[in-house]
């Protein structure tokens, strides 16, 4: 049951991405629409991937040439800071997975030296510069 309804927001989101596309009408009555808009923000927080993907698209498509009051809307319901809470967590994950690949590539490869290389590397990086005189 909890597929299905995440299949119909997924659904709901498409087409309100279609009627949004280069329509300032329809941007402007759905972000006239404040429970509605907080609902599509809510839809950030979604663990399903593909509907964060299809709210994002609406909100982009919302906020290109948004007249006052739209941009008002926006920013009321936290749409930005939604997007960039998303974006984050979604950078966080792709580089855990990044440098876990990388610690077990250099792990278990005849490259082991470099593993110690890099690691000295990016202490020496991480530490604060020094001034020389």
């Amino acid at each position: 049951m909890e597929q299905y309804n995440i299949t119909m927001r997924r659904y709901a989101c498409m087409a309100l991405t279609n009627l949004t596309f280069g329509d300032g009408t329809n941007k402007a009555l759905l972000c006239s629409m404040k429970l509605c808009m907080l609902s599509l923000v809510a839809q950030l927080q979604s663990s399903n991937e593909d509907l964060r993907q299809v709210a994002a698209s609406v909100l982009r498509n919302l906020s290109w040439r948004a007249d006052l009051a739209s941009k008002k809307t926006l920013r009321e319901v936290g749409a930005v800071t939604a997007l960039m809470q998303v974006r984050i967590i979604i950078f966080l994950i792709c580089l855990k997975i990044f440098l876990s690949f990388v610690l077990l590539f250099f792990r278990y490869s005849e490259y082991h030296y470099t593993f110690s290389l890099i690691k000295v590397v990016s202490y020496s990086i991480s530490k604060p510069l020094r001034r020389v005189e």
